[in-house]
């Protein structure tokens, strides 16, 4: 069971790529879009543009305001895009790219929906400012900054780690035959939604649905999958214990030869706990632990799979 990828199109391509471009306005983008475009028009391989919509949108702005009272701001606020690009194979010429969006609806463990917390957020900047309003202290009044806002933030998002949350995300490919533009086809898309409540202070439970679609392009055979999942989770924001199932639907096209498994299931279950501020560590048992979100780094112990990350993998829809 997979949460709403924070890039779709990189999901969608099978990629982690080892810089990203995040541009936070139009021209920052049309620069990016540019470095991956050849000499000869064509996009080239490494493409990779994550970017929040609202801040390439000119003389848009949300203020904290209507951040908290509008929906649609909210959402709009939160909405990312992704484009990549990609070989599509060692031994091929050809060019796999695809263009991702994903939205956060609801978060209830949104720091920034906390009028408390913005509250204490700005009193401690107040207070930073008050005790170190001397000339040349500009680098002591920014590390108090952003102490104030750090503490802040992680004791609110401790106390809700399994505060309700629902996101969508959707990625849609084609494919270029020798990586140039006027031959390309449709490979695909994946659609995600993925959603969670919380059970009490201890415990929350997500649920997961996944759409994909696969084009028959070259030697990819067609087919349409649906995955549904459940997942409880039993903690904290520091430790957690979970178990979970899910389930895939494969359909093959009619006219495709090739021969799909139609009915792909399993469980997982274990624990995941923070090692130190961005190292976590997790372990799990079952048929689809290779299945989760994948840690940086994995390796055995007792034939039991571990993996080591540098952000929490198992509780989180973001």
């Amino acid at each position: 069971m997979k949460a709403v990828p924070d890039a779709p199109a990189f999901t969608f391509l099978s990629v982690t790529p080892g810089r990203i471009e995040r541009p936070g306005s139009v021209r920052d983008l049309g620069v990016a879009v540019l470095n991956g475009i050849g000499d000869d028009g064509n996009p080239t391989q490494g493409i990779a543009i994550d970017a929040s919509l609202w801040n390439l949108i000119p003389g848009y702005d949300v203020p904290l305001a209507k951040y908290q009272s509008s929906r649609l701001a909210y959402i709009l606020a939160n909405l990312q895009a992704s484009i990549g690009t990609a070989m599509a194979g060692a031994d091929s010429s050809n060019l796999n790219a695809a263009i991702g969006f994903k939205a956060v609806l609801v978060d209830q463990g949104d720091p920034l929906l906390s009028d408390s917390l913005v509250q204490a957020v700005a009193a401690g900047l107040a207070s930073c400012r008050d005790e170190l309003d001397q000339p040349g202290m500009s680098a002591q009044v920014a590390a108090c900054n952003d102490s104030v806002a750090v503490q802040n933030i992680a004791r609110y998002t401790g106390r809700r780690w399994n505060a309700a949350q629902l996101a969508v995300a959707a990625a849609f490919g084609a494919s270029f035959l020798n990586g140039e533009v006027d031959r390309g086809e449709f490979s695909g898309m994946d659609a995600w939604l993925v959603g969670s409540l919380p059970v009490g202070s201890k415990l929350q439970v997500l649920g997961q649905a996944t759409y994909k679609r696969r084009a028959d392009v070259q030697t990819s055979p067609s087919y349409t999958a649906f995955n549904a999942g459940v997942r409880v989770i039993g903690g904290s924001s520091t430790f957690n214990l979970f178990g979970e199932w899910g389930r895939e639907w494969r359909t093959a096209d009619e006219d495709n030869a090739v021969s799909l498994d139609e009915d792909l299931s399993g469980w997982s279950a274990g624990i995941e706990f923070r090692l130190a501020p961005n190292v976590w560590i997790a372990t799990g048992l079952g048929t689809r632990f290779d299945s989760l979100d994948q840690p940086n780094r994995t390796f055995l112990i007792a034939n039991v799979k571990w993996g080591i990350s540098d952000q929490a993998r198992l509780d989180k829809i973001r």
